[in-house]
């Protein structure tokens, strides 16, 4: 199947339902802007440092996939699943 067939696991712009509490504190600005700063966050290794944060660790993807670049998944020995993004080919 190709990527552009595929289905959404979830839909961009949407915060994911397992947030909804959270979200639901929140006014529809401050949701747009938490979901932005988080993203931009979690993929900036510098920022993450400046707050105390050396790893980000959990069984999920924590890195927002962008259209363009190529990710290869990987398996690691103790059976987690992590993206790495392949340079310009």
């Amino acid at each position: 199947m190709l990527p552009e067939d595929g289905f959404a696991i979830e839909m961009e712009g949407e915060e994911p339902k397992r947030y909804a509490d959270i979200c639901s504190k929140l006014n529809l600005k401050n949701k747009a802007l938490f979901w932005k700063e988080i993203w931009k966050l979690a993929d900036d290794k510098e920022s993450l440092a400046e707050y105390g944060i050396s790893a980000i660790y959990g069984n999920v993807v924590y890195r927002k996939v962008q259209p363009g670049l190529v990710y290869v998944f990987k398996i690691s020995s103790m059976g987690s699943l992590y993206p790495e993004v392949i340079p310009d080919l």
